[in-house]
């Protein structure tokens, strides 16, 4: 996975001197701290570090730890002091200790702690999904940034795999729309979706998540949408609005049987994983001659998709989704698949 930059834009901190101190483990018994297993590093100055910022860098830096950095949850490499100098590191902000300070003229200053990665085996940093729905007899969306307001047909039972808890089953005409209060469009970025499905005999699949173009009403009968995911029992794809190409893989049906899929872009080329092997490989949907959207409105819905309105009321997709689906999980920034195969997850994923 690709580390995460802190932006070239940006100034590099402007506070110091900086008092680095290699941190050892303790140890279950005694011992001389020289002889403990080495630890991750840390800035352990007291004045902390400082970054001053233009208003016009501070809507950057905002936007990338927001977003980015999921609320500064994930680390990035940046240029910064320390033993031996300047060099490139690999460090993350200690969250608490995170201060911002008007300046005046809109000028801010960000001091913070920060957490450096060491000597010691490179730690595994987890993605955090900017949507996550485990669908366990509610709509609740764990990473609190929607909480769906279902309405159509739509019930719950209990998951293929007891760990994952229970599973929603769309019937007929299952929608359920919700504003975020993150942008969750895709548009030119790496990105993953990926879900569990199961599909009866009668039942065909449609839509199972869908960023919409309009959060509130545009011009009447105007349909767009910035990107849906469509699951069926015999495949599935990424489409949008105005797109050349749609991306996506079609198999032999799957009926009475969980499965897993996923949809990886790493920018240079999309990956589709049934079961976590390799079906379908794809150039980015970024390199599209038209590619994603990235409009800034927040609506996103489950089950079916939001085209637009039509006078003063929503217009849904005629493409619902009927089946089972459950461990609904989206990721920007983040392309957690490539060209290998893998062992899906036997665990529900948490948030955080």
């Amino acid at each position: 996975m690709p580390l995460i930059e802190y932006p070239s834009s940006l100034p590099p901190p402007a506070g110091y001197p900086f008092a680095p101190r290699e941190r050892r483990a303790v140890p279950q018994g005694a011992g001389n701290e020289e002889t403990r297993a080495r630890a991750r590093d840390a800035i352990v100055d007291a004045q902390t570090v400082r970054w001053r910022y233009s208003p016009e860098e501070m809507a950057i830096w905002r936007e990338w730890f927001q977003d980015t950095l999921l609320e500064g949850q994930l680390w990035f490499s940046a240029t910064l002091p320390g033993r031996g100098g300047w060099a490139t590191r690999v460090a993350r902000y200690i969250g608490e200790q995170l201060q911002l300070t008007h300046l005046g003229a809109g000028c801010w200053e960000v001091s913070c702690r920060l957490e450096l990665r060491g000597l010691s085996a490179q730690p595994y940093i987890r993605p955090m999904p900017v949507l996550l729905m485990h669908f366990d007899d509610d709509f609740v969306d764990a990473t609190e940034v929607s909480t769906f307001a279902p309405a159509g047909t739509y019930s719950f039972t209990d998951a293929e795999l007891s760990a994952f808890g229970r599973s929603v089953v769309g019937i007929s005409i299952g929608r359920a729309v919700a504003t975020s209060s993150r942008d969750l469009a895709i548009g030119t970025q790496r990105f993953t979706i990926e879900g569990r499905s199961r599909f009866a005999t009668d039942e065909g699949g449609g839509v199972v998540v869908a960023k919409n173009y309009w959060d509130s009403q545009p011009d009447p009968g105007v349909y767009k949408d910035d990107f849906d995911v469509t699951v069926g029992p015999g495949g599935f794809s990424i489409g949008w609005t105005g797109q050349a190409l749609e991306r996506g893989v079609i198999f032999a049906e799957i009926r009475d049987q969980e499965f897993t899929w996923s949809i990886s872009d790493d920018g240079e080329h999309c990956y589709m994983h049934l079961n976590g092997e390799l079906v379908g490989t794809e150039d980015a949907c970024a390199l599209d001659a038209v590619p994603p959207p990235t409009t800034a409105g927040s609506s996103i819905s489950v089950l079916n998709k939001l085209q637009g309105f039509a006078g003063e009321s929503p217009n849904w997709s005629a493409n619902f989704y009927v089946g089972r689906l459950d461990e609904l999980r989206m990721f920007i920034g983040t392309a957690l698949y490539g060209a290998e195969d893998y062992t899906p997850s036997v665990e529900p994923f948490t948030y955080p």
